[in-house]
């Protein structure tokens, strides 16, 4: 407040990154979604430059398969996702149960609970591993075997 600053539109984001580089577009829980995934897939649709979409969400998740297959989905996870209530639903969400259904493209699992063992396992199913947020090179080193790719949370992590 009292700045003139404001969070940009997606739309303003498309403009400014007009397609140098990939973007990573996370939909948050929200239960408005069906109202929102049609604005949100005609945006796309328009767009030139090269996008994911991911939710921890499973139902947006799987609204994508349904409606719009051309889409590159992801399915994020955690073993404990502060926004989830009750203790079956989190198990749930932490063991990726609902992938049977949604058939995310890729994965993207927080990296402090990233293990060989479940990489392994979403190998053998097709599917592409990343890993959220790392925040330093010592955290990267310590995940780059059990990843594909690496969602970091600034440049000079890599560098």
């Amino acid at each position: 407040m009292g700045t003139e600053n404001r969070i940009p539109t997606l739309e303003d984001v498309f403009l400014l990154v007009d397609g140098k580089v990939p973007l990573v577009i996370e939909i948050k829980r929200n239960d408005k979604f069906d109202e929102l995934m049609p604005k949100l897939i005609s945006m796309l649709d328009k767009y030139k430059g090269e996008y994911v979409v991911k939710s921890f969400d499973p139902r947006i998740v799987y609204w994508l398969k349904k409606n719009a297959p051309h889409i590159t989905r992801g399915q994020l996870a955690a073993k404990n996702i502060r926004e989830v209530k009750g203790r079956i639903m989190k198990f749930l969400l932490g063991k990726m149960f609902f992938n049977i259904f949604t058939k995310p493209h890729f994965i993207s699992y927080q990296y402090t609970n990233m293990n060989s063992k479940m990489y392994n396992k979403q190998k053998r199913k097709g599917r592409t591993v990343a890993v959220w947020i790392v925040k330093s090179k010592e955290e990267y080193l310590k995940i780059k075997d059990v990843c594909d790719m690496v969602i970091f949370e600034n440049e000079e992590t890599i560098l």
